[in-house]
Order: structure tokens, then C-alpha cells, then sequence
């Protein structure tokens, strides 16, 4: 356990001194986690002047001094590079097409859509930066472990004040202390189960899945089972690995059926959305084409629909016709495929498929860890929106990441061509 949790002071200031450009974009993504965590939306959403935010700035500011990196032909993820240059081609598409110079507010929604991968392509150029020096890649593993345990710490505190000091039940109420802490939490959870032992381990993992009761998410609790599931999976002999699938689809099926919460208002109107979207992806565009940037996720007769669904249900909220442009479907994956075309989800994936192909990363512990936690997250995001926005989808970039990287690192050549 020492070896994973402590970082000597002296050689990381050493090591700082000798290597003070990527020292310097360690500890923004450290600085930047951190405000996520205990600032959360208050940082990622604080207007410095109309549609300026102060976390898209300095992240903007950050990447522009990491720029020249990008010119590196070593420690790269092609794959990621191709989807980020086809997320720029259909945001220059769509900044013509939209006529954005005349209209200040197609503007915005077009760079706001975009910012989907937007953020997506600021983290990996400064986590490429940081993973160009293998010991700088582990400190950041670290950095990792350390949020995930502040976010177990934070939400634990948040949970008895709301109990203690306001009065109010916290279990399968919606008591997040921020977002990020939803992320950190699934995180800190893939790493008991890897570096905790015995008894120690399943108290631990149990407490913080009781914490993920408190989020009132439904999501949150499922994104713990199937980190749960993944690391039975990974740690399992092959003869047991089909059982354990066939068991975890079962449970899977049971709760659909049996839990109220997978039958309510929200999954009725999260699934008619899906299937609105998934129609547009394959049908309208042939899993080929996508939307762009700056257009509307849904047409007015779906928007009827999907208010029709909360009012028959007693649910006085309504889909606002602005809000048809920043909505996406509640789903990150689906929407990247809404924007991008069907390819773009296959670029996404490849690099983890192609390294996770190789079995030896299985069974490294850290790198275990970390494809345990990133499966968790996507477990998250897809039940939600959190890839389009700041206050979470930089947590997720910065794991998913770190395990390519992290893997990656012996090889020191250009990665999936």
C-alpha cells in the first residue's frame, strides 16, 4: 500500500526543477481537479462576461502554451488525433453553414455543442505533455488515487451535514456534493477492490457504495456493480469468467424489472429520447453521417412528446423549446455519435480495445485499476450527461488518459496507427 499512496517531496521537486514546463501542466490538472471537486459548478460555470466561463479559459489559456507539443511524432494516440481533427472539420462545417458571424447566439450554441470534444482535445494535449516524462505519468497516477479518496472524504461530510445539520435523509436522494465527487467515488471504488485486502476491502468498497446511495442517481449505484462486475471479471480464472457474465446480465435484467427506478418518469423519458436519437444516428444518417454542431438535438413533435411523458406522469417540468439546443440525449456516447457519425465512437474505443487486447495489462495491477475505473465512468456517462460538460468530463479524460498513456509508455512510438 505505501508504494501506491506515497510521493517523496524531494524528488518531485527535483524532478520540477528539471522539467518545469510539464511540473507546470501537472499541477494545473492537479489545481483544476481540485476546484472541480470543492468548487464544483461554481468554478466550472462562473461568467467572466456572457459565455466566457472561467474554467474554459484557463483551460484554453493552458493549451495554447502546449500547443507546440502537438508537432511531437512520439507518445501519440492517433486514433484520438483523427477523431479530434474530424470534431474541428464538422465544427468549421458548421460555423459556415450556421452563418455564426451574424448571430451571436449560433455562435455560442455551436461552440458549446463542439465542446464536447473540445474538452476532450485540451486534456489530451496537456495529459500528452505530462505522460512525455514516465515519472511525471506516475505522479499523476497518484494524483488520481489522492482525488479519489478527497472525493470519498468530501461526499462522506456533505452526507452527515445533510443528516446532523439539515435534517434531511440522504439515501437515494439527490445529496452530491459536486460532480466530480460522483466520479471520484466510482474511482476511489475501483481502487479498493485492486489495492485493499481481505476483510478490509469489502467494508471499504461497501461504505463507499452506501455513499453512492446517497447521490440520487441510479446511475451512480449501477456504475459500482459494474466495477464491481469488471474487477470479478478481470481477477476471475477463465473457466469462471462466462458464469459470472451470465450472472451479472441476469442481476442486470432483475433490477430493470423489479426496481421502480428503472420503470419511472425519468427512465420513460431518458429511453423515448434514446430511441429519437439512435433513429436519427441509423436511420436518417446510416451510422455515417453526423449532425454537426449548432442544430437542435430534437424536432418540435419530439419535444411534445417527451413533455407529453412527464405530464401524464404528475411531473409539472417541461422541455423548453431553447432547450432543445442544449439538451443532448442523456447519454455522452450517443451523443458523440449525433454529432460525429458512427465512426467517431469506433475511434474513441479502439485505443482501449487495442490495449486491453493484450492481456498482460490485465494483469498489471495499475493499469487494472485504472481500465476498471474508466469502464465505471463510462458506466456514468452513459446514463447521463457528463462528457459535454466541464464539471465532470475533465475527471473522465483525465483517467481515460492516463490508462492509454500509462500502457503505452514502455513502447515510446506512435500509438495505434
Amino acid at each position: 500500500m505505501k508504494s501506491i499512496n506515497t510521493i517523496n517531496s524531494d524528488i518531485l521537486l527535483s524532478n520540477c526543477k528539471n522539467n518545469k514546463w510539464i511540473c507546470f501542466f501537472l499541477l494545473f490538472v492537479i489545481m483544476d481537479s481540485i476546484l472541480l471537486l470543492f468548487l464544483g459548478r461554481a468554478y466550472s460555470k462562473f461568467e467572466l462576461i456572457q459565455h466566457i466561463y472561467l474554467h474554459d479559459l484557463v483551460n484554453f489559456i493552458t493549451v495554447l502554451v502546449a500547443l507546440p507539443i502537438l508537432f511531437d511524432r512520439n507518445n501519440r494516440i492517433i486514433s484520438i488525433e483523427i477523431l479530434s481533427l474530424l470534431a474541428l472539420f464538422y465544427l468549421v462545417i458548421s460555423l459556415w453553414n450556421n452563418n455564426v458571424f451574424q448571430d451571436t447566439q449560433a455562435l455560442y450554441i455551436t461552440i458549446r455543442q463542439f465542446m464536447l470534444f473540445g474538452y476532450m482535445i485540451t486534456s489530451y494535449i496537456i495529459i500528452k505533455k505530462i505522460a512525455s516524462n514516465r515519472v511525471f505519468l506516475e505522479y499523476l497516477f497518484h494524483f488520481i488515487i489522492y482525488f479519489a479518496k478527497a472525493s470519498l472524504v468530501v461526499q462522506f461530510i456533505y452526507v452527515v451535514f445533510q443528516l446532523v445539520i439539515k435534517n434531511n435523509n440522504p439515501i437515494f436522494l439527490k445529496y452530491y456534493y459536486s460532480p466530480a465527487a460522483i466520479l471520484g467515488l466510482i474511482i476511489f471504488s475501483s481502487y479498493v477492490l485492486f489495492f485493499y485486502k481481505g476483510w478490509k476491502k469489502w467494508i471499504v468498497f461497501l461504505f463507499s457504495f452506501f455513499l453512492s446511495l446517497t447521490m440520487g442517481h441510479d446511475a451512480a449505484f449501477l456504475s459500482h456493480l459494474v466495477v464491481l462486475f469488471i474487477w470479478i471479471l478481470v481477477t476471475s480464472r477463465k473457466s469462471v469468467k462466462i458464469l459470472i457474465s451470465i450472472s451479472f446480465i441476469g442481476l442486470l435484467i432483475m433490477l430493470y424489472i423489479k426496481m421502480p427506478a428503472f420503470q419511472d418518469v425519468n427512465s420513460q423519458w431518458r429511453f423515448n429520447y434514446w430511441g429519437y436519437t439512435l433513429k436519427q444516428i441509423t436511420e436518417d444518417n446510416y451510422f455515417l453521417k453526423g449532425e454537426g454542431f449548432g442544430n437542435t438535438y430534437i424536432d418540435e413533435e419530439q419535444r411534445q412528446q417527451l413533455n407529453e411523458i412527464m405530464k401524464r406522469n404528475g411531473f409539472n417540468l417541461t422541455f423548453l423549446k431553447e432547450e432543445q439546443y442544449l439538451t443532448p440525449p442523456h447519454n455522452s456516447f450517443l451523443t458523440i455519435m449525433y454529432h460525429l457519425g458512427g465512426i467517431s465512437i469506433l475511434l474513441f474505443i479502439y485505443p482501449i480495445i487495442h490495449l486491453m487486447w493484450k492481456k498482460e495489462n490485465l494483469l498489471d495491477s495499475k493499469k487494472a485499476f485504472l481500465f476498471t475505473a474508466f469502464i465505471g465512468l463510462s458506466a456514468w456517462s452513459f446514463f447521463n450527461v457528463i462528457l459535454e460538460l466541464p464539471h465532470s468530463s475533465t475527471i473522465y479524460w483525465i483517467v481515460f488518459f492516463t490508462l492509454i498513456f500509462y500502457c503505452n509508455i514502455a513502447e515510446r512510438k506512435p500509438a495505434f496507427e
